[in-house]
């Protein structure tokens, strides 16, 4: 069935309607109804109806279900649509249930499973009186999934042996997996197609259609085929209730190209696709091979980690030989050889990159462990911050691995898997591109101003200069209060029509916000923290102002807006903008906010216990939230326009699959669209919305080669890195002209130290291959040609690549003349001139005659040196860094930092003035300089004094390592560290469990004490954010 044009404009009018009655347009100023839309009805049925009765037939193959996606596709929106429209308007049923049902029934025949259980779930089946034959109650189990249909489910009507005999089938089918009876369906369908009762002809094609399509997705069916799992062991899993029974799309496509099987690849999958859960399958299935026991998952985010690790737990937790840990991120060993093996346990081992990289520099004997090896957000090789330092980690792996070991790279923005297949596997893996899998519908939308109005367009997705449909009003211009000694009146939002311009840049997101937080959750996209901060800022000073703010609580649980709130005051006092804001529903997501609080409010989103969010691109870091509308406040991050992948990225996080049916992307900029002016600035954001514009995953170590333009001038970096190596000083005469002479040059500085901290890091790499390999003739070929730089690059970026490590090479013999040096600095994480010039300084350090304070101090002067942090240098004076980082170590809160900070008057540069220390430039340098940063620094201290080799080296080894934790976690002793690290993740609450439980000697023996102490730790924790209660619940 071909849908006529009419029949698209139809929808385009049901979607209109729906969409006005989400935002509450009141009815005098909806659009004129020009249709019937009631008019679709039939088409829709007819749509399910023809699909369902081949597929029963056996006309239609599963295989080709996919060609009528188009049409199922417009049947389920329509019905979901059709949901919202008032009842006296719905000429066919009233019955909101009926709606639920056939809009499910249509998205699970065109495969989206995860919307299809979304409109199921919302079905009240003790209601449910649409069928003479209760076929409507069987397709309400079988959209749920339900584990198994009680026998009674259909009774009080009639006896009908057929359907106690699908009854049993079903039931079968969930528990023990069957094959297809057809002759019980036939006869099934002949029985209900002789009572002529049309509603249930339509119901029982539905019903018979949907159990053939979950026969052939049942695991049952693919998973013994198509992986090392037995169909005894299925019976068993399922038993636990914890893992899947159907398989969605992409999970198919993953087992039918054998990545079940033990088979290599990269897989690009949209977010919200089904990735967790079949990274669950293929672990279990290599466990089940019995060629590992060793899976490792690298993901690049500590939040990633910890969600990872979670839903692993849950999905894997029916076998108990089977143990998940998560790594800290802690450059130290000394946690981690008793956390990975167990000679007796299945193990799987969550880390980052950068943590499994100085593992195996530490000991690369563990690689012949491994059978099983995952990379999840496997975009980032170009990412300035981790790119170089994932991609060596890959590189040094790739061909020390066993063959048999099995390696997926998973992402879901990767455009060019093959290119990245051929590296990673030497192209003998399977490649997966999900640009064709359906997902949950992302809705593009722009607000324009008309006149004193701000209406919402939803643009045409096939020409987004267009738009399908509006809802008027979205927006309106409200007084407000004003303060004393106030003249003028202000205005939300504040905007200047004549000039079309914003006076208050953030008022139409927060306006937004407002508008759509009481229909369900909403997130707003800043471009920064300045940004997010300053929104929170603004809701403020409009709640001051005599806003109505309610609707941000509304849906809210109060008690957990309290709990939060509580947190928020514990670190950072109650005189700042988070906690303000938190009070009134108002909750910030990004890099400047503690690790605990994020947690929390996570958590607290995905229960539904809060409606929103302001966030950065932390929201696109791997986490799933539960966020139905995305509003986009800026579209640049760090003065340029975010990359496409990273776009898409971010929309992907909105409306998730089995979450919602879809989702609404605002863009809140109301003077871009159809504004010839702005013309410019509107191809920017088609441009993004496009996912075809996406990027190409690159590489950091190819990118510094490459001739860059900054302020329409070209620099060559190939020359400039071979001058760094074959000729210091001209190098520093070239720095020294650029800092001279340049103005405005930000951008061109950034990058030149981003291309020596990248150098630094291949350093290491080549130190640690020359241990491993020795030098040779080819040694250069053999190390650069297992870099996704050398397979991404040309010909003549090939040479240039082999030029620079030619000469990053005999850097590294010529300085390190001694393996043993050698092989202390490949651990060290740091470039050889920082190298070098720390162990020059360390030289005159006399270890049998400093104390702990001593070595604390002397760490922290030497983190200021040679930490490249922006954040940190901003400060006034080195001593005020030393003084905050002995407070972060004795466990104070940020706001007892700052306090100390303003009554000694610590001062930080903002630009080229000094200005009073704020809680922000408290919580930049303690999260992150006293974080990562800090412990490459001491890590490399510890490895310069360990070349000693005397008792007072070993001594102050270990005392640095206690100063390495204590300053990371801003925590004063191990037992509290522990605790953070077991997933009570904030500083407050980890130092108040560790007074309760007494000191622990190790991470296992914290976790027993706290669960011997539970109930006395829960009266705590009932007091902050639930995620806590839930973590010890789940200890």
């Amino acid at each position: 069935m071909q849908l006529e044009k009419k029949s698209q404009y139809y929808l385009k009018r049901a979607r209109a309607t729906a969409k006005e009655i989400e935002f509450r347009v009141p009815d005098e100023l909806k659009a004129k109804k020009d249709v019937d839309i009631d008019e679709l009805f039939p088409v829709a049925i007819a749509c399910i109806a023809d699909l369902s009765s081949g597929i029963i037939r056996q006309e239609i193959p599963v295989t080709q279900i996919k060609q009528y996606s188009s049409e199922l596709y417009f049947a389920s929106k329509f019905y979901d649509a059709y949901i919202y429209i008032n009842d006296n308007e719905k000429k066919h049923f009233n019955d909101n249930n009926y709606f639920f049902l056939v809009g499910a029934i249509a998205y699970y025949l065109c495969d989206l499973i995860g919307s299809s259980k979304v409109l199921a779930e919302r079905i009240e089946p003790q209601t449910l009186a649409l069928s003479y034959n209760k076929l409507d109650v069987l397709l309400f189990h079988l959209l749920n999934n339900s584990i198994y249909v009680p026998n009674d489910a259909t009774t009080n009507i009639h006896d009908n042996s057929y359907i106690s005999s699908f009854i049993d089938q079903y039931n079968r089918l969930m528990t023990e997996g069957i094959e297809v009876d057809y002759d019980m369906i036939n006869s099934f369908r002949d029985e209900i197609y002789s009572q002529r009762d049309f509603r249930d002809i339509f119901f029982i094609d539905a019903l018979l259609a949907i159990y053939i399509l979950k026969t052939e997705y049942s695991i049952f069916s693919m998973l013994p085929m198509h992986s090392s799992i037995s169909k005894e062991s299925l019976v068993n899993i399922v038993k636990s209730n914890h893992f899947v029974r159907e398989l969605w799309p992409s999970q198919r496509i993953m087992c039918e190209n054998g990545l079940f099987n033990g088979k290599s690849g990269v897989i690009q999958m949209p977010t919200g696709a089904g990735k967790t859960k079949a990274l669950s399958i293929a672990i279990y299935s290599s466990f089940s091979s019995d060629n590992t026991k060793l899976s490792i998952v690298v993901a690049p985010f500590r939040a990633l980690c910890r969600e990872i690790y979670d839903d692993l737990k849950s999905d894997l937790s029916f076998d108990e030989n089977i143990r998940i840990n998560q790594i800290s991120d802690l450059l130290q060993i000394d946690y981690v050889i008793e956390e990975l093996f167990n000679p007796n346990k299945k193990t799987v081992v969550v880390t980052t990159p950068e943590k499994l990289l100085y593992i195996l520099r530490q000991d690369d004997s563990i690689i012949n462990d491994i059978g099983q090896l995952i990379f999840d957000e496997g975009h980032l090789f170009d990412d300035e911050e981790r790119g170089a330092n994932y991609e060596l980690l890959i590189s040094s792996i790739i061909s020390e691995l066993n063959p048999e070991t099995q390696k997926i790279l998973i992402s879901a923005i990767i455009n060019n898997v093959d290119e990245i297949n051929s590296w990673f596997t030497s192209g003998n893996g399977a490649t997966i591109s999900g640009e064709s899998m359906m997902t949950v519908d992302k809705l593009p939308s722009v607000l324009k101003w008309e006149r004193n109005y701000c209406y919402l367009y939803f643009l045409d997705k096939t020409n987004k200069y267009n738009y399908d449909f509006y809802v008027p009003r979205m927006i309106d211009i409200i007084s407000l209060k004003k303060k004393k000694g106030e003249w003028k009146q202000r205005f939300f939002p504040d905007v200047n029509l004549s000039k079309g311009s914003m006076n208050e840049k953030n008022d139409m997101s927060i306006a937004c916000l407002l508008k759509v937080v009481t229909e369900n959750n909403a997130a707003i996209f800043c471009g920064t923290r300045i940004i997010a901060n300053s929104i929170l800022k603004r809701i403020i000073e409009l709640n001051d102002r005599g806003l109505e703010l309610q609707c941000l609580s509304q849906r809210a649980a109060t008690s957990e807006i309290h709990k939060l709130s509580r947190l928020i005051e514990v670190n950072y006092g109650i005189d700042n903008h988070l906690y303000k804001a938190s009070v009134l529903g108002a909750f910030a997501h990004h890099a400047g906010v503690a690790e605990g609080i994020k947690s929390s409010i996570e958590f607290a989103l995905r229960k539904g216990l809060i409606t929103n969010v302001i966030c950065t691109s932390t929201l696109a870091q791997g986490v799933n939230l539960p966020i139905k509308y995305l509003i986009v406040s800026s579209i640049y991050q760090a003065n340029e326009i975010i990359k496409v992948r990273d776009f898409q990225n971010l929309i992907g996080r909105t409306a998730r699959s089995g979450m919602f049916t879809e989702g609404t992307i605002i863009i809140s900029d109301p003077f871009v669209f159809n504004n010839k002016n702005n013309d410019w600035k509107w191809r920017k954001y088609i441009h993004l919305l496009e996912p075809l514009n996406s990027e190409k995953c690159g590489s950091s170590i190819l990118e510094i080669i490459k001739t860059k333009v900054f302020n329409e001038k070209r620099y060559n970096f190939h020359y400039l890195i071979t001058t760094y190596y074959n000729d210091r000083t001209k190098y520093n005469n070239i720095i020294d002209s650029i800092e001279e002479t340049s103005e405005n040059q930000e951008g061109l500085k950034h990058w030149i130290d981003h291309v020596i901290n990248v150098l630094g890091k291949i350093e290491c790499f080549i130190s640690l291959a020359l241990v491993d390999l020795g030098f040779s003739e080819d040694f250069t070929d053999t190390v650069l040609k297992h870099t996704l730089a050398y397979s991404l690059a040309n010909d003549a970026e090939k040479e240039q690549l082999r030029d620079v490590f030619k000469l990053i090479c005999n850097h590294v013999i010529n300085t390190f003349p001694d393996s043993h040096e050698k092989a202390v600095f490949s651990r060290s994480s740091i470039s050889i001139e920082v190298y070098t010039n720390m162990k020059a300084e360390m030289k005159t350090l006399e270890l049998n005659e400093i104390g702990k304070d001593e070595l604390l101090t002397f760490s922290l002067q030497m983190i200021w040196k040679y930490c490249s942090s922006v954040k940190m240098h901003k400060y006034e004076k080195q001593d005020d860094v030393v003084q905050i980082a002995k407070l972060w170590m004795q466990g104070e809160s940020y706001y007892s930092i700052l306090q100390h900070s303003s009554q000694n008057s610590f001062q930080v540069y903002r630009g080229t003035k000094l200005r009073p220390v704020e809680i922000d430039d408290i919580t930049s340098v303690c999260d992150s300089d006293f974080g990562y940063t800090s412990s490459v620094i001491i890590n490399t201290i510890c490895e310069i004094i360990s070349l000693k080799e005397s008792e007072e080296s070993t001594e102050a080894v270990e005392t640095l390592k206690q100063i390495m934790q204590c300053l990371k976690y801003g925590l004063s002793d191990r037992t509290a560290i522990f605790i953070y690290e077991l997933g009570f993740n904030d500083r407050y609450l980890a130092q108040e469990i560790a007074k309760m439980i007494g000191t622990s000697s190790k991470k296992s023996d914290a976790r027993e004490m706290i669960k011997k102490q539970k109930n006395k730790i829960k009266v705590l924790l009932n007091e902050y954010p639930s995620v806590y209660i839930d973590r010890i619940e789940n200890l």
